[in-house]
Parts: C-alpha cells; structure tokens; sequence
C-alpha cells in the first residue's frame, strides 16, 4: 500500500517538473515568435506606401512628399511604430510624417528621431521612406526602409538586439 502512495506522488512531482521545464522553454520561443509578428506592420505599411508612391509618379511624374497626397492615403502608425517619409526637415534631429498643416499637431507625439546614418529623401528619382519602431520596449529599435525600387531594408532588427548600436 505504501508503494502506490508513494509511487502516486513521485509520478506527480515527475509530471509537474516536465510541466515547468516545458514553460521555460516554451517562453522565450513565444516571445521571439511575437516579436516577430510585430515586425510585419511596418514592412505592409511601406509595401503600400511604395505602391501609393509608384501610383502618384504614374499621374505627376514625380513623387509625393507627403502622406496627403498619396491618394487619400491616410497615415496610421501604430502604439509601437511611426513611419516617415519626405524630406529630412531638421537635419537628422526630426522628420515628420506629413505636411506642414500637421506638423503642430504632431510635433508631441514624435516618438522616434531618425539615425544620423539614414537619410529621408524624395526628389524627382526616387523616394525612401523609413518606419521605426521598438516593439519590446528597451534601447534597441527595430527600422525598416523601403526605396523607390521597392526594396525593403530591415536596416535594424530589435528582436535581436538590446541597445542600438549607435
């Protein structure tokens, strides 16, 4: 009798010790697969601003500068994310999203300044727009930028990093 009691309650402490090692493991995989998830609002966003932008080229010959004039386009960023594009208006300390009108209104919510190594442009050849983020919330940004070719740049990974690099 004492065998089965004893036998019952070692099976238990087995199973709740597999239990809390599948949780331990289990954890960090579920933090990088959210990390990642949030890495894709900002490479739709710029996929559909370069579409937008290519749009407005067709009909203009030449690229917005801002949001409000792609196509009723209307910029949504996001709790993690601002997206920019146009002409780099403070030299490097702050672009904004969108034009001049809205600059007042936005000036408090400017989360992120952009890196002195990225340049925002749009000129008669080409255009590149930059959308930066930290999704978990420590000194490393996530930045991605999408140019007029339409290619897209992860330039900066925050799920794989700790502090940015600059």
């Amino acid at each position: 009798m004492d065998f089965k009691i004893y036998y019952k309650k070692s099976t238990v402490i087995i199973i709740f010790i597999i239990v809390i090692l599948a949780i331990l493991i289990a954890i960090p995989n579920i933090l990088n697969f959210n990390c990642r998830a949030a890495r894709t609002f900002p490479m739709l966003k710029l996929q559909e601003i370069y579409e937008k932008q290519l749009k407005y080229y067709k009909n203009h010959n030449k690229y917005a500068t801002y949001f409000n004039e792609l196509d009723n386009y209307k910029y949504r960023g996001s709790i993690s994310y601002e997206i920019y594009m146009g002409n780099d208006i403070d030299k490097h300390k702050v672009a904004y999203c969108c034009d001049p009108d809205e600059i007042k209104r936005l000036e408090s919510r400017i989360l992120y300044h952009i890196p002195e190594y990225l340049k925002l442009y749009v000129n008669k050849n080409g255009f590149n727009a930059i959308a930066i983020g930290n999704i978990d919330n420590d000194d490393a940004w996530d930045i991605w930028m999408i140019t007029e070719k339409g290619i897209l740049i992860d330039v900066q990974n925050d799920c794989k990093l700790e502090k940015n690099p600059w």
